[in-house]
Order: structure tokens, then sequence, then C-alpha cells
């Protein structure tokens, strides 16, 4: 029994050293690989004690309690992967199988150092049907519980549903790679094999199509929310041009008012001015007349008071001549 946890450490440690350099979606598969080698160990320990507890030979235990116990195991961690974090059909399918796988390496490692003889026959067997046997097992129940999920009412019934029929097919080939239809249970697990890569296939597809679709609707809606800026810029550039020319319009209406009053009221003082010059002219010339005989008489006046001067000047001087004598 010892030589099993040897195998375990031998073929665990090195993968969980990979982990660390793979990107997402490979650490993922060799992660929950590395889960099925566990599961191995623990149910191999089970397995044990209900050989012991139950008395049972190796060929019944392997009918009756080993495909229960295993496919129990097998599909805790993938429903908790299922429930916690993705319950996409193709990722559940690809844990499923890589649970399944890493189970199936440390059961046939551990069996190939049991085994009194072995072969090439003994390996393809063992490869193409107890390895893909414990692969699909375990798919086939992630596949259902994906399904059952999206309808709420059947979740229960639905994954009880998927364990059993997980078990039975683990059981059924059991059953024949004991007995003398051996060849018929290492072709069973192929036989189921290609109707689940079909459908696998097809979920593919469809998963990439819905992705495609997702993202031209994306892209679509960022080519929208571009346009609407694009138009929203446009238009509000319209508007400030608008308003620019409405703005440049006003002040040219303004100056032009401005403009054509000043010269109304130039030409208004003009013609005042005119007219007040032409009334100061008219005023004048009717006072020439006035003025000029004004001037005639004021010079008479002149001519007599200096003729008086004389007439005065003359006697005064006759005068003096007489006083003399």
């Amino acid at each position: 029994m010892n030589n099993i946890y040897i195998l375990c450490i031998c073929i665990v440690v090195p993968q969980i050293m990979m982990l660390k350099i793979l990107d997402k979606k490979a650490r993922t598969i060799v992660f929950f690989e590395i889960v099925g080698i566990l599961v191995c160990l623990l149910a191999a320990n089970i397995n044990g004690f209900f050989q012991v507890a139950s008395s049972y030979n190796q060929t019944r235990l392997t009918i009756t309690v080993t495909p229960v116990v295993e496919e129990v195991l097998k599909a805790i961690p993938l429903m908790i992967f299922i429930f916690a974090f993705s319950d996409d059909v193709v990722k559940a399918t690809e844990v499923g199988m890589a649970i399944g796988t890493g189970f199936a390496i440390l059961e046939n490692t551990y069996i190939l150092l049991s085994a009194s003889s072995a072969d090439y026959l003994w390996a393809l067997g063992r490869g193409f049907g107890s390895g893909l046997m414990h692969s699909l097992a375990t798919a086939i129940i992630g596949i259902g519980v994906c399904i059952m999920k999206r309808n709420k009412g059947l979740i229960v019934a639905g994954t009880f549903s998927m364990l059993t029929l997980a078990a039975i097919f683990h059981g059924t080939y059991n059953v024949l790679v004991q007995s003398k239809l051996r060849y018929i249970g290492f072709v069973l697990p192929l036989v189921v094999y290609i109707p689940f890569i079909i459908f696998n296939v097809r979920a593919v597809r469809k998963k990439k199509r819905e992705q495609a679709a997702a993202a031209a609707a994306k892209a679509g809606g960022v080519t929208a929310a571009v346009d609407e800026i694009t138009v929203g810029t446009v238009t509000a550039a319209d508007n400030a041009a608008a308003e620019i020319g409405s703005a440049a319009a006003d002040d040219t209406t303004v100056a032009i008012e401005t403009t054509a009053a000043e010269d109304v009221s130039g030409v208004i003082e003009s013609v005042a001015a005119d007219e007040a010059a032409a009334e100061i002219a008219a005023d004048a010339i009717d006072a020439a007349p006035e003025n000029t005989a004004g001037e005639s008489s004021t010079g008479e006046s002149l001519n007599d008071t200096a003729e008086n001067a004389s007439v005065d000047e003359k006697a005064a001087v006759e005068g003096g001549e007489d006083a003399e004598n």
C-alpha cells in the first residue's frame, strides 16, 4: 500500500512545480489532473476499508462498491468548480476529463506495479479502456450537472441521476472486463467517446459563435457611441457657429445703425448750421443801410465840429493880434 503514496509523490510534485509557468487554461487543466490523482489516493484507502469491513472479494467489490465510491469522490471537486466558478458546459467537460485522467494515471500505474505480468495488449486495454472510462464518467457528470443547474427544480434530482449514470457506466465496464466479454468492455469507452466528442465539438462551436456575436454586439455598441459622440460634436460646433454668426450679425447691425445715426446727425447739424449762417447773413444784409446812414450823419457832425474849431481858432488869433496892437 505504501507504493501508491510513493507513486503519488513522484507524479504530483513535478506537475505542481510546472503550474507556475503555465497559462490560465493549461494551469486549470493540470491542477484538476493533480486533484484527480489525489482523489484516486483517497479512493484507494476507502475501497480498502470497505473490502476489509464487508469481506467482499475483489471482483464483487469492483462491481458494487468501487464504482459508487470513485464516481462520488471524482464528482465532488467537479461540482465545486461548477457551482463556485463556472457552469459553462465546455469548461465543465474539460475539468471533468482532467479529474478522470489524473485518477486513471495513478490507478493504472499502481495496478501495473501490482500485476504479475503485463504486456502491450494489457497497456492498450488499460489506456483506451479504464483510462478513457474514468475520464468520460466524470465528464458526463459535469455536462449533466451544468444542464440541470439552469433549471433550479431539477438540480438535486439531476445531480443524483448523473452520479447514478456514471456509476452504472463504471460498473458495467468493470463487469465486462472481468468476464469473457472483456474485449467488449475495452471497446465500450471508445463507443461512448464518439458521441461525446461530437457533442463537445458542437458545444465548442456554439460557444465560439456566441462569443463572436457578443464581440460584434460590443463593437457595434462602441461604434454607435462613437457616432453619437461625433454627431454631438458636430451639432455643438454648428450651434457654436450659429451663435458666433448671430453675434457677429448683431454687432454688424449695431455698427451700421450707429454709423447711420451719426451720419444723419451730421447731416442735420450741417443743415442747421447752414440755415443759421443763412439767417445771420440775411440779418447782416438787412442791417447794412442803417449803418451807412449813421456813418453819413456822423461824418457831417464831425465836419461841422471841425469847421467850428477852425472858426474859433481864427477868432482867437485875430483877438491876439488886436491885443498886441
